[in-house]
């Protein structure tokens, strides 16, 4: 009887020590994942773009383009808006920029589509700020287009966007990609901006691929091991029936 428990107290001891194995496998991992995830990160650098939203507003046949974030903070030469659609009117174009006065916009004749500009040196002008600085911050949520539409306006309105940057660094006047989207959540837009879609995509399934492997290995490590305890335990008992007589018994 003491044999048995003695064997008992082992395998329970077997399987404490695999338990914190497995947390000491399970932490390797994670670190494993982290660096792997962090080196093809700094290989691919985030894609360089602003990214505006459209949101309709309360006022009916109003719209608002906000900005909200981009892979960094860009100082800014100017900002074209264009309406795609024709046939729609546009009553009221305004411009909100901080905590500065809304200004007017004025539709630009010249291009092919509706177009209205905000440029560093208009804002200047219109401020009265010398050395005015157009800064688009990678949090920004006080840059805005208003427009409002005549009655009778599409349903769906098509918006693009050209930003034009000054390098810093440089010197040197920079176009920078401009995305105008619906309102997405917080952290869809900051994975389309920041990370970048195919970036995202291949790191995601590197991790995805990992985990599976760990925990494929790990259950598949477990049940074996659960199936060997079983048969210990059968063995045991078998052993108990047919033990060994003890000195002195059944002999004549």
């Amino acid at each position: 009887m003491s044999g048995t428990i003695i064997k008992h107290l082992a395998i329970e001891d077997m399987f404490k020590r695999m338990n914190a194995s497995k947390i000491v496998e399970f932490i390797f991992h994670a670190l494993t994942m982290t660096v792997l995830f962090l080196e093809i990160h700094s290989h691919f650098p985030p894609e360089s773009v602003i990214r505006l939203e459209v949101e309709q507003s309360e006022t009916p046949y109003a719209y608002s383009l906000i900005a909200t974030d981009s892979d960094q903070d860009y100082s800014l030469e100017y900002v074209k808006i264009y309406l795609l659609d024709s046939q729609a009117k546009v009553k009221q174009a305004t411009f909100q920029y901080h905590y500065y006065n809304e200004i007017d916009l004025k539709e630009n004749q010249i291009e092919k589509f509706k177009t209205f500009l905000v440029s560093r040196k208009s804002l200047q002008d219109q401020f009265g700020e010398e050395g005015f600085h157009f800064a688009f911050l990678s949090e920004n949520k006080h840059f805005k287009f208003n427009f409002l539409f005549e009655e009778g306006k599409p349903n769906e309105l098509q918006f693009e966007c050209q930003v034009v940057a000054i390098a810093e660094t440089v010197g040197q006047i920079i176009n920078i990609p401009c995305k105008v989207g619906e309102k997405v959540p917080f952290v869809y837009r900051k994975i389309i901006t920041v990370l970048g879609v195919e970036i995202f995509v291949w790191e995601f399934g590197i991790a995805i691929m990992v985990f599976l492997w760990y925990f494929g290995f790990y259950f598949g490590f477990l049940i074996p091991l659960k199936k060997t305890r079983k048969k210990s335990s059968t063995t045991d008992k078998i052993e108990e029936e047919f033990k060994p007589p003890r000195d002195g018994e059944g002999t004549y």
